[in-house]
């Protein structure tokens, strides 16, 4: 559930900019609360630190894609995000323990990544009309 709110939050962060604009304000509403609703799900490790970084670049890079009415692209995007998320969180690993820590950290969660990737995908599908339709009653 709180994965569904995650990209509901993501999705409305950045579909009310028009195309390519990016403020700070866009990441506003969703960096926060995601963080705060992951880490009181979760608890706070060295995760949390991940997601200071991980959660505003989904912002920019949904923000400087093309607006489209086809659902295809946010579903690829959504699904590449999920594979890509293991290797972004690595980066604190990096930082933290050294090279051979954060390809071991990312090698060690593909087959996370992968099942993440797919489900993203199957989210941003079943949500991606619904959201657009309550987005055009809105304005």
């Amino acid at each position: 559930m709180i994965l569904i709110i995650n990209y509901v939050h993501s999705f409305l962060s950045v579909s009310l900019l028009p195309q390519g604009e990016v403020r700070r304000g866009a990441v506003a509403p969703d960096v926060p609360s995601t963080l705060l609703l992951e880490s009181i799900w979760w608890g706070i490790s060295i995760w949390t630190v991940t997601y200071f970084y991980v959660w505003p670049l989904l912002v920019i890079v949904t923000a400087m894609i093309p607006k489209s009415e086809s659902a295809f692209m946010y579903i690829v995007l959504a699904a590449a995000y999920g594979l890509l998320f293991g290797m972004l969180c690595s980066l604190t690993t990096l930082v933290l323990s050294g090279w051979k820590a954060a390809v071991a950290w990312w090698v060690a969660g593909i087959p996370y990544d992968l099942i993440h990737c797919v489900s993203n995908g199957i989210v941003a599908a079943v949500l991606f009309r619904p959201l657009v339709h309550a987005l055009e009653k809105l304005n």
